[in-house]
This record gives C-alpha cells, structure tokens and sequence, in this order.
C-alpha cells in the first residue's frame, strides 16, 4: 500500500473517532428540547419509511398489498415481527399466484 493511502486513511479514522466523541460530547453537555425529543422519538419509524418505501414502489402491486398489510397488522397488534412475517408471506404467495 502507497504511504498516501495510508496517510488519508489515518485521517479519516481520526475525523471519524473525533466526530462520535464529539458528538457524545455534545449531547451531554445540552439538555434536549421537547420538540427535539419528538423528533428524535419518531426517527426510527421514518428511517424504516424512507428504507422500505422504494422497495415497495418497485415491488409493484403484490408490494404495495404486502406493505398495506404489513403496516395494518404492525398497527392492529403492535408486533412487528408478526407483522413483518405476514408481509414477507403475502408477498411471496402474490408473486407466485400473480406470475
């Protein structure tokens, strides 16, 4: 390996190590707003979103039927695994009844 690539790599080891410290340094130096913490609340249910949604649009329709069931069976129990499964099957029967 070239000393340059080494050396960059050094760096970006160190700029990452030094951002997370610094991170958790900051937040624990600041007390959060309430709105912050909704916001931060509601981060994993829209990072799942914004994951899934582009898979969903490009499954086409048996996507889009296993996700409104996955997501109406996540609501109705309050199990995502459960509700994961079921979607998982849904879509797996509709791709093979509908192709």
């Amino acid at each position: 390996m070239r000393s340059e690539v080494a050396i960059v790599i050094a760096g970006m080891a160190i700029i990452m190590v030094l951002t997370r410290t610094g991170g958790y340094w900051l937040v624990g130096r600041l007390a959060p707003t309430p709105r912050v913490t909704r916001i931060i609340e509601q981060l994993g249910g829209v990072t799942l979103v914004a994951l899934t949604a582009p898979a969903v649009v490009n499954a086409g329709t048996p996507g889009i039927i296993a996700a409104a069931v996955a997501a109406l069976t996540a609501w109705r129990t309050g199990n995502l695994l459960v509700a994961m499964l079921l979607g998982m099957g849904v879509i797996h029967i509709l791709r093979q009844v509908l192709t």
